[in-house]
């Protein structure tokens, strides 16, 4: 097997949270620990009118060390790169601006084998259906491609990119193709844009909030759509990069099945895929699953929707040398010791091998504290997790967090 691109490196452990950082450390509150695995908020989000708000998508942590992101909100509410250190020193890189022909709304980033960033915006370039651009480290953007839309070309690209081994980027688009249902492109380092794929054109097809592409070991790519498939639940699907798209499963919804797919597919070490449901189920809280390139689903984990270990999971798992997993809900989470009779605002968690959840950490209620992790954490080089969230801090704008490992 060839090293997978999404693959973490992580650590095989397991640990449980004590506590939140201190006022003093993280500006927020929660309860206090000294030493041992712990939350750390590191900054909030929202400084000021130009400041970004409620981060849009998951990290990337640069060659530099330091955490790249995007926003949805900013001076002129069309979105911004941000940077910040590991200590939690954030900088605005680039304010989107579609009136000049910029990019609007941010969907991501990657880092590229060049050393630059690369993403797209679900609004704004040339014909305001959306952008590919590139942005160097010191916050210059370049618009690589303006999108079409519909029936000829993708539009609102709203699921970020993947590089695969040919050099080329890959993604999809919310809108356009042929039938308006949603694409499948491909683009070049040099902006060269090809339509691989539209969605809706065979019965019962993927449709509608994709999530982004993985390349497989077999060297196509896997994504996951939150509707259609056979029973409108929602599909994963499979593309050559040729553009030959085929399902590789459909989601059944009701108790006895997960149902809406949410973040992307983990491909693991032994070449299967993992992935999250945001509802669904048996306890109706979402499941994580495990599915065959042959289309074989097995449900590992399966939450509790209101439950104080947390449901709702959002974003794409991470796994670790020993087959564990971790990822992070939405909403629930255990009561604080200072606010025994509430719920917390999210959680991240631990799903061993062997099927043991663990939740090692939560958000909220305290009102610096963060809530609503999304789209969960990513491993820093370090070890620890690091990741943002949707709303609360000091400016209800979401914080930037790290979790302390040891």
């Amino acid at each position: 097997m060839r090293p997978h691109r999404n693959s973490t490196g992580l650590l095989a452990t397991s640990f449980f949270i004590l506590a939140t950082c201190t006022l003093t450390a993280c500006g927020g509150g929660g309860d206090t620990a000294v030493g041992g695995p712990r939350l750390v908020v590191l900054s909030s989000f929202g400084n000021g009118d130009a400041d970004a708000i409620s981060p849009s998508s998951k990290l990337v942590q640069g060659s530099d060390g330091n955490f790249y992101g995007t926003a949805l909100g900013g001076s002129h509410f069309d979105g911004v790169i941000f940077k910040v250190t590991s200590a939690g020193i954030e900088t605005v890189l680039h304010t989107f601006n579609r009136s000049t022909g910029d990019g609007a709304s941010p969907s991501g980033l990657i880092l590229g084998s060049d050393g630059n960033f690369y993403g797209t915006t679900i609004a704004g370039g040339a014909n305001d259906r959306g952008t590919v651009f590139k942005m160097t480290p010191d916050g210059s953007v370049t618009v690589l491609y303006s999108f079409r839309g519909y029936p000829s070309d993708a539009s609102y690209a709203d699921s970020g990119l993947v590089q695969a081994n040919d050099g080329s980027f890959y993604g999809t688009s919310e809108f356009g193709g042929a039938t308006n249902n949603g694409a499948v492109f491909r683009v070049t380092r040099g902006g060269v844009e090809t339509m691989l794929y539209s969605f809706g054109t065979v019965a019962k097809d993927a449709a509608a909030g994709f999530s982004g592409l993985v390349e497989g070991s077999d060297g196509n790519f896997y994504g996951m759509s939150s509707n259609g498939g056979a029973g409108n639940y929602g599909a994963v699907f499979k593309i050559t990069p040729e553009g030959i798209e085929s399902l590789v499963y459909s989601f059944t919804g009701g108790a006895a099945g997960a149902s809406f797919p949410t973040g992307g597919l983990l491909e693991g070490a032994d070449d299967n895929f993992y992935g999250q449901t945001s509802s669904g189920g048996p306890n109706h809280g979402g499941e994580i699953f495990k599915l065959t390139p042959a289309g074989d689903l097995t449900v590992l984990y399966s939450f509790t929707e209101g439950a104080k270990t947390g449901s709702g999971p959002t974003g794409t798992l991470v796994q670790d040398s020993e087959g564990n997993l971790f990822g992070a809900t939405q909403y629930g989470g255990s009561p604080r010791n200072f606010y025994p009779n509430l719920t917390a605002s999210g959680t991240i968690f631990e799903l061993t091998a062997a099927g043991t959840m663990t939740e090692l950490s939560n958000f909220g209620p305290a009102e610096a504290d963060g809530s609503e992790p999304f789209p969960g954490p990513i491993v820093g080089k370090d070890g620890n997790l690091y990741g943002t969230t949707q709303s609360g801090g000091l400016n209800h704008a979401g914080v930037f967090y790290e979790f302390l490992r040891k």
